[in-house]
């Protein structure tokens, strides 16, 4: 009996030896998950932190704390007051969420390395947002925010005040116009693309389960038996 047993144990002992080996295996798959879902982690946490910048900066609402601290160069007719501190009131946003912009580059090349460049889609979008708001702000002071006095005929108007508030829709909005509705629909799909890293675990294959178990019932055997 006892022979039959040490032979189950040297068995036992094989089976443990290529479960070490597929534990190594497993430990170096199980290290590559935690990479993958942490940076998913981090690249979801930034998209987070750029929606609610978006937010802050294209916020319809300002007070004129927002631009007390403006340099004045020379005499300012009124409209180019409105038009100077309208301009300063989203450069400033912008400039309060640069450590978030900045972040921008450094997390994408992170999801371009290990998912690939079809990953940073909302990314690239979300931050094409913010060019736009950037750009048409300083199109809008250098050229529509102040209104020529004198326009070529009606057409040219039209479409002098068509751009202008074309722009303007850029820069100001809500979560429910069509700039706020395509953040919405970035967001989610950076969502769906990467929450499932999350949960991604390697269990062990069936094969070292049984070398498991078998390694387990030869010791409660030997243990009763005392072998």
């Amino acid at each position: 009996m006892a022979d039959f047993f040490n032979i189950i144990s040297d068995i036992a002992v094989a089976c443990g030896a290529l479960v070490a080996i597929g534990g190594v295996n497993t430990w170096k798959k199980e290290l590559r998950w935690k990479k993958l879902s942490d940076a998913a982690e981090n690249y979801l946490l930034l998209i987070y932190s750029i929606e609610d910048a978006i937010t802050e900066i294209r916020s319809p609402l300002s007070s004129s704390s927002e631009y007390a601290d403006r340099k004045v160069s020379g005499e300012e007719s009124p409209e180019e007051k409105d038009a100077n501190d309208s301009h300063y009131v989203v450069m400033s946003r912008i400039r309060n969420n640069k450590d978030i912009i900045d972040k921008i580059r450094v997390i994408k090349n992170q999801c371009k390395a290990l998912f690939g460049n079809s990953h940073t889609s909302s990314i690239d979008s979300l931050y094409k947002i913010i060019l736009d708001i950037y750009n048409s702000a300083n199109a809008l002071r250098e050229h529509y925010w102040i209104t020529p006095d004198v326009f070529i005929n009606e057409n040219e108007r039209e479409n002098f005040f068509e751009e202008k508030r074309r722009l303007e829709k850029n820069i100001w909005g809500t979560k429910e116009d069509k700039i706020g509705i395509e953040i919405n629909r970035l967001v989610t799909n950076a969502e769906d693309t990467f929450r499932p890293f999350f949960a991604m675990q390697e269990d062990k294959n069936f094969f070292g389960k049984v070398c498991d178990y078998i390694a387990r019932l030869i010791t409660i055997t030997k243990t009763k038996i005392g072998i």
